[in-house]
């Protein structure tokens, strides 16, 4: 079928230039066509759309998917810049974000009461998306996001507060917006920003946040607000994060079937806000699901850049906006004809009064509005017809109530399983890191060591081999030594033997030189003081009869009663140091004995 023939993909294309009328007409109608394939096939894979168009249109698929491709490039990286043939232009995805809410907006119907869902999530270890959608009938729209690259490092304020900024140009200043966040994004700059917005927040935080209410002294934990189950507490005060006070409403509530109790903080008064609106917040996890495994299938995407995965991201942002737009007014358009039925035939009136509370929960919905939407534009474009219907929003009322849960459902069963057998991996993978962190420190500790003995092991033997060098040149320096000497005694000239005769000391009778005293007793005269008539020489009492000749004090001084200093060879010399064999010996054998006369 020809191109310009087909109404349905025309019409997408109209609707995508009025939508976004930032875009150019060749922009247009390249997202009009790739969103109108998404909602065709079950997925947003570039095979998948081309071979649709490509049987629908005529046209061959490896032009199809060069076109497309090129709608997520940058312009420097488009055909034909290179060369300076054509200029290119790319798409800014941040500044379509206004341009999307107001899609969302025109023409709603019912209370002005706008609510946006603040979170993040991430595909695998390559991206990391933060993003803001409306939520509206059990899903959410998205209108502004930031992909980045999966743990990045950095701050998020910065990429909030621009978003934020980016949706306030679209919101009239007479409507009511809430702002929700779970508890892992609540900050308290956050809540500022947020109020200089002119909106309300309505975080979540952690149950430990340190409150304190309005006539209290004391700060305490905020969960404590509530002891059991089925109870509710709300009201002012005063919590603290990081030393950082904030003022406003506090809402706590813990419902039958919870694992611990929900609390909120808000600016608006206990009066006009219940803690069952955060309720609300949850439905974005259902877009989660719808953007991956539940229909659109994001995450086989082999994208690697964010600048071009946020590209695709706003195809995918269109096609849920008009699938999730369209379901919700089919299933408004149903309520309406169930609740004309009810009245017709309820019979006889209620009577007025307070009525009574559900004591289960409602039932829930059997298909998704996006599926709702989705099937009906395929029944359109396969039952013949030429255009396909428009959806618009109809508002719901905010809910009034949390509902207890009786009965687990098994997808939270089976998510709280996967979520636990996660955090069981992550357990194991930190032991077994530290595991291998030990045991490289003690192969560290136990190598350190080795070698440590083997430089002390090695130090030792070169000390001995050269304690062995040093015993094997001893006799050869000894003997050496000798005959040195030997050689200096036999070379004395005759002149100095002559010398010694001639100076030479008569002797007297006994061999003995005249004139001559042993220099051991000179060196004992010297040394001693003036000695008086009565007592000897350097000693305070008399001596005792019989004492032989004078002792000298340097005598006195070696034990043993050895002389301190021995004359050899004309020098003064240190006594002689017995030997290890004369020690034995005489501790063997006693002192020797002194020859008798």
């Amino acid at each position: 079928m020809p191109t310009s023939s087909h109404p349905s993909r025309a019409k997408m294309q109209r609707e995508v230039r009025s939508l976004l009328p930032r875009l150019s007409l060749a922009q247009a109608n390249v997202l009009g066509e790739m969103v109108f394939a998404m909602l065709m096939v079950d997925g947003c894979g570039m095979t998948r759309m081309c071979s649709y168009l490509s049987e629908l249109l005529g046209q061959a698929m490896n032009t199809l998917r060069q076109k497309y491709r090129e709608s997520y490039y940058e312009k420097e990286a488009k055909a034909g810049v290179k060369k300076g043939r054509c200029k290119r232009r790319e798409i800014v995805v941040e500044d379509l974000f206004a341009d999307l809410l107001r899609g969302v907006l025109r023409h709603w119907q019912g209370p002005k009461t706008l609510v946006l869902a603040l979170d993040a999530s991430a595909l695998t270890d390559r991206f990391t998306v933060l993003s803001i959608s409306v939520v509206y009938r059990g899903c959410g729209i998205r209108v502004a996001w930031t992909m980045q690259e999966g743990h990045q490092e950095g701050e998020w304020r910065p990429h909030w507060e621009r978003m934020l900024t980016r949706l306030s140009e679209a919101v009239p200043a007479e409507w009511k917006v809430l702002v929700m966040a779970d508890r892992g994004l609540y900050a308290p700059w956050l809540f500022a920003a947020i109020q200089a917005k002119g909106w309300h927040p309505f975080l979540r935080v952690k149950k430990a946040l340190s409150f304190r209410a309005e006539g209290q002294q004391a700060f305490g934990a905020i969960g404590k607000r509530v002891k059991r189950t089925g109870r509710e507490w709300k009201g002012k005060g005063e919590w603290s994060e990081k030393g950082e006070r904030m003022q406003g409403t506090v809402f706590v509530r813990w419902e039958q079937g919870y694992e611990e109790p929900i609390c909120a903080v808000s600016d608006l008064p206990a009066t006009e806000a219940k803690t069952a609106w955060y309720q609300l917040r949850f439905w974005i996890e259902d877009e989660y699901k719808d953007g991956k495994r539940g229909w659109f299938h994001w995450e086989h995407t082999k994208m690697t850049k964010p600048e071009r995965a946020s590209r695709l991201w706003l195809v995918l942002a269109i096609a849920m906006q008009k699938a999730v737009l369209l379901g919700g007014e089919l299933e408004a358009q149903e309520q309406e004809v169930q609740r004309k039925n009810h009245r017709r035939h309820s019979g006889k009136k209620r009577r007025p009064g307070r009525p009574a509370l559900p004591q289960k929960r409602p039932r829930g919905r059997e298909q998704s509005v996006i599926m709702r939407g989705i099937m009906a534009m395929r029944a359109v474009e396969t039952g013949g017809k030429k255009i396909l219907p428009q959806g618009c929003v109809r508002a719901e009322p905010l809910p009034t109530r949390l509902y207890a849960v009786s009965r687990v459902p098994k997808s939270y069963q089976l998510k709280k399983q996967r979520r636990e057998e996660k955090k069981r991996h992550r357990q194991r993978a930190r032991t077994t890191v530290k595991r291998e962190q030990r045991a490289e420190a003690r192969a560290a500790q136990q190598a350190e060591k080795l070698a440590r003995q083997q430089e002390k092991l090695a130090r030792r033997e070169a000390k001995h081999a050269a304690e062995l060098a040093r015993r094997q040149e001893r006799p050869g320096r000894r003997a050496a030594k000798e005959a040195g000497l030997l050689a200096h005694r036999s070379a004395k000239p005759a002149t100095h033997q002559a010398h010694q005769a001639s100076t030479s000391v008569p002797q007297k009778a006994g061999g003995k030189p005249l004139g001559h005293r042993p220099l051991r007793e000179c060196c004992a005269e010297r040394s001693l003081p003036p000695a008086s008539d009565d007592h000897p020489r350097g000693s305070g009492k008399p001596e005792p009869a019989g004492a032989g000749a004078v002792r000298s004090p340097v005598s006195d001084m070696q034990p043993g009663g050895g002389p301190l200093l021995r004359l050899s060879r004309g020098r003064l010399q240190p006594p002689h140091r017995p030997m290890r064999k004369e020690i034995h010996h005489k501790r063997a054998h006693g002192p020797p004995q002194e020859a008798g006369p």
